[in-house]
């Protein structure tokens, strides 16, 4: 059974790495040598096609894209932000992508409790949205495609992460969607979401 390289780093450079918690629940078994490559020190794992895109735009390292700045801003609260950022192909054309990044300050003391504990739901969001958009795909959901992920530990707990999506062209937010087409109407107010998650899972 294949499971995913583990990068092992100097004495006084030793840090917890992305690649070994994707491996511990085997999201991308059989996948790393065809489809995704690991970058900076195992931090980040990157979708191979969309490996030239960050590198022509400066964001092929953790804290390049942590620290990116600009984008439009789609979703901002304290320690979390999610923007939209248009980049560059190699060959000059626009495209875009959605970054969502999380920091420290996301966390409650509580929530960090739980992490420790490896509470189920309080493990590090990004990497828990990227194995999701996996099982979709392979399940034949055209959802967004997974450009890349990843994870900055400190002592052992995950405290800053991101996750990075392809933007779908002409793509709306399911939930603006089900409002614009439905908006108030008694189907709308049906239309709970262990409703939605029913029908995901048929």
């Amino acid at each position: 059974r294949a499971s995913l390289p583990v990068v092992t780093l100097p004495a006084n450079e030793r840090r917890d790495v992305v690649c070994a918690a994707v491996a511990s629940r085997g999201m991308l078994r059989g996948q790393m040598d065809e489809t995704f490559l690991i970058r900076d020190e195992g931090r980040m794992i990157v979708a191979r096609e969309f490996l030239p895109l960050l590198q022509a735009n400066g964001l092929d390292s953790f804290e390049s894209v942590m620290n990116r700045q600009g984008g439009e801003t789609v979703r901002s609260v304290p320690g979390r932000s999610t923007v939209r950022l248009g980049l560059l192909t190699p060959a000059g054309d626009q495209t875009g992508v959605y970054l969502k990044r999380y920091e420290p300050a996301y966390l409650s003391p509580a929530h960090t409790i739980l992490r420790w504990l490896h509470w189920p739901g309080a493990d590090d969001e990004a990497l828990r949205e990227w194995r999701k958009i996996l099982r979709l795909r392979q399940s034949g959901f055209g959802t967004a495609s997974p450009v890349a992920v990843g994870q900055s530990r400190r002592a052992g707990l995950v405290r800053r992460s991101f996750l990075m999506t392809h933007e779908i062209p002409g793509g709306i937010p399911a939930d603006r969607y089900f409002m614009d087409h439905l908006g108030h109407t008694p189907l709308a107010r049906k239309w709970r979401p262990q409703t939605f998650a029913e029908v995901v899972a048929q």
